[in-house]
């Protein structure tokens, strides 16, 4: 059985994710020059497994953005965008940036990793922050599916009965589109719960 946080760890982890998530939302704006509003519903927190079997009905197409963290603290973050969120954004940052990404063979991706590298280094500098450890993610990893492939090959490395997902609905909004991403955050429950009692927060 998964040992969920307790309230307190959870509020804890959930200052970190509100810490990051303001950091991604001013460098976003820098990026795509206007003003970003990322608002996330309350986060949930559940085993991989039962997080892979929740979307396997969904057939829709999804764009992945995963990076990973082995240091400290393992953690995986991913990123998701439906197939038209992700040529919104796209569009809304090439414009930004006066059209030379248009260039490039692929902007799109381009343009995803790098907005999914912002949101994952500023939650991974929240946690690193709070928790006075050192983190390092590697470098973004461009993912194609349905929302369940895209998920499953991300977690591939952690034992779904032990593990821990906080899933946040993440809606972002700017003068330019109307987009929406989910994010998930992977972590191992007994050992954030040993890093907070390490760093005095609970």
């Amino acid at each position: 059985m998964l040992a969920g946080f307790s309230e307190q760890e959870r509020a804890v982890v959930n200052g970190f994710i509100e810490a990051g998530i303001a950091l991604s939302s001013e460098k976003l704006s820098r990026l795509s020059n206007t003003r970003w509003d990322i608002v996330y519903s309350s986060v949930e927190e559940l085993p991989v497994i039962k997080v892979l079997s929740m979307f396997r009905e969904d057939r829709t197409q999804y764009r992945g953005v995963h990076l990973r963290s082995r240091s400290l603290l393992p953690l995986e973050i991913l990123l998701l965008f439906s197939e038209a969120g992700a040529r919104d954004v796209t569009e809304a940052v090439i414009q930004a940036t006066g059209g030379a990404l248009r260039k490039l063979a692929d902007p799109q991706t381009a343009v995803i990793s790098e907005v999914g590298n912002i949101m994952g280094q500023g939650v991974l500098r929240a946690v690193a922050n709070g928790l006075k450890i050192s983190l390092i993610l590697t470098s973004p990893r461009l993912l194609k599916g349905s929302k369940s492939e895209v998920i499953g090959q991300s977690l591939d490395s952690f034992d779904g009965s032990k593990n821990a997902v906080i899933l946040l609905r993440i809606d972002m909004s700017s003068a330019k589109l109307a987009s929406e991403c989910s994010m998930a955050l992977v972590m191992d429950v007994a050992l954030m719960r040993r890093l907070l009692q390490n760093a005095q927060l609970v």
